[in-house]
């Protein structure tokens, strides 16, 4: 876990890594992809975080591809479903 603290706010970035299930014929195949969990929380004080504020999203392998592959002046954006899985 990478940990930043400012004065405005606090981030940590923890990667996850893929599941693996194993298959009859002794190979594995992929059941969860790995992501990275951002978490933002917003300072209170000098060095105090309000991480019951905090805003948690995480990022997909492809996203990360797409964040690493950006120049200095590009940008991109990622639409997250807050339902994904839930219904």
């Amino acid at each position: 876990m990478l940990s930043i603290y400012k004065g405005k706010a606090a981030l940590t970035v923890t990667p996850r890594p893929p599941a693996f299930t194993p298959l009859e014929s002794g190979a594995f195949k992929i059941s969860r992809e790995g992501y990275v969990l951002l978490q933002f929380a917003p300072a209170v004080g000098s060095r105090q975080y309000d991480w019951n504020r905090k805003q948690v999203f995480s990022l997909s392998v492809n996203e990360m591809g797409s964040v690493m592959s950006l120049g200095a002046r590009e940008s991109c954006e990622f639409f997250h479903d807050p339902l994904k899985g839930k219904r």
